[in-house]
């Protein structure tokens, strides 16, 4: 059985040819739960109780059908209708709180040649003082957070849990340490151990509509 790992990156090295951490702002936001920041929020998966909507902000004027908030991934409207048949997963509506103006894209370092603070590891301050446009609000529509399975919590029903060193290549400092076994896939389509673990079907969606210059997948077999 083949499963695909997906990670978004979380770091992006400074001699990256085509992104920089200031990208990454751009197309994953910032998010809170319940006004709290994320460190002092209570993990949120299927398998936990917590279920605060996130609430993000980010750039309003590109936004892809699948970014990813607080280690989950985020989904359009027309991604959950896509997805919404697989079992063990739940859909929870993510609050924008604010959609600024700015368009980015990959392979476009423009921007630092306007300011050193493009510079800086923390850009909520720049977030900050962008104003909201109403009118993104009303043109993207709704969006979900992805609530689907820990493996951690599973060893009860899956107790032959082994657990796979596996490289997620250059842009990872070391390899990703996945608890799973095959028997899990029969019945739970995502899963997340270190990354999103995906069975093939389920993948061929998500491969549709992720933008790829922000994530790295690789495939193990089970």
């Amino acid at each position: 059985m083949r499963i695909h790992l997906i990670r978004e990156l979380w770091s992006i090295p400074v001699d990256h040819p085509r992104l920089s951490g200031l990208h990454n702002f751009l197309f994953h936001g910032t998010a809170t739960r319940g006004g709290r920041d994320l460190i002092d929020s209570p993990v949120t998966f299927l398998t936990t109780d917590a279920r605060i909507p996130l609430e993000i902000t980010r750039s309003g004027t590109s936004i892809s059908d699948i970014f990813t908030a607080d280690g989950n991934f985020v989904v359009s409207e027309r991604v959950k209708e896509t997805i919404s048949e697989y079992a063990h997963i739940e859909f929870l509506p993510v609050r924008f709180k604010k959609l600024f103006e700015w368009d980015f894209k990959a392979g476009d370092f423009s921007f630092y040649s306007k300011s050193d603070e493009f510079r800086l590891r923390d850009y909520r301050p720049i977030a900050r003082k962008k104003p909201d446009v109403p009118a993104f609000h009303e043109l993207i529509g709704s969006y979900y957070e992805v609530l689907v399975p820990r493996t951690l919590d599973l060893t009860n029903e899956y107790p032959d849990m082994s657990t796979i060193d596996v490289e997620l290549g250059d842009l990872v400092m070391g390899p990703v340490e996945v608890l799973c076994e095959r028997a899990q896939f029969l019945k739970y389509a995502i899963l997340w151990s270190g990354a999103f673990l995906l069975r093939e079907d389920v993948f061929a969606i998500f491969d549709r509509y992720i933008d790829w210059e922000y994530y790295l997948t690789t495939t193990i077999s089970i």
